[in-house]
């Protein structure tokens, strides 16, 4: 009878280990799994859009992975080196210094992001340039990405409606393309959440970035 009890005890064991190492095989690992993500405040004239901007994209990355994800405005050290006329050079970005900002948080992914259009008047739209640099000591491995985001655009209002849940009505008007307690249409006048949706959109191409 002993001995059955110890079969028995073996072969569950042997099953639990089984089970367990197939589950971790299965597990999929964030594009940022284990590292330090550094969020630069994005680039433009408007200081209220950058800041918005930035905490909406750091906001839903700390979401979406399980890196430690850190928003370079709120780090006081760093406050000197964010400044645009440091961050600009000749209109294009400065790289070098996005570089050593990072490396001064031990960050080994740094992404930034250069506004180069935008209207706050409805129907609000942005365009941007996103880079995404991952440091390796001297050397780094660089992603760069467009993005226009229009709230003339119907599938940027759908995103948009979805995004907020609210309902919001077909290109006629007539009909409702999908229909909730939020009004959609009435949301879109907010800059602050068309800030928020952006950061949301932008940091979408981030994780794309980072998967292809």
């Amino acid at each position: 009878m002993n001995k059955i009890w110890i079969l028995t005890f073996i072969l569950v064991l042997c099953t639990v280990s089984c089970a367990s190492k197939k589950d971790n095989n299965d597990l999929k690992l964030a594009p940022f799994e284990g590292d330090t993500v550094l969020i630069i405040p994005p680039l433009s004239d408007d200081s209220n859009l950058n800041n918005e901007l930035g905490r909406s994209m750091t906001s839903n990355l700390i979401r979406k992975i399980s890196s430690d994800v850190r928003y370079a405005g709120d780090i006081p050290k760093l406050q000197s080196a964010l400044q645009k006329s440091n961050l600009i050079v000749d209109g294009q970005v400065n790289m070098l210094e996005v570089s050593k900002i990072g490396a001064a948080v031990n960050a080994k992914d740094v992404i930034c992001v250069k506004v180069t259009s935008y209207t706050l008047y409805p129907p609000q739209s942005l365009s941007c340039v996103i880079i995404s640099r991952r440091l390796d000591g001297q050397k780094y491995k660089q992603r760069v990405a467009y993005m226009n985001v229009h709230m003339e655009d119907i599938e940027d209002r759908k995103e948009f409606a979805d995004f907020v849940g609210g309902s919001l009505r077909g290109p006629l008007g007539d009909r409702f393309i999908k229909k909730t307690d939020v009004n959609a249409e009435a949301a879109m006048l907010s800059n602050k959440q068309f800030y928020r949706f952006a950061g949301y959109k932008i940091s979408k191409n981030i994780l794309l970035m980072k998967k292809y």
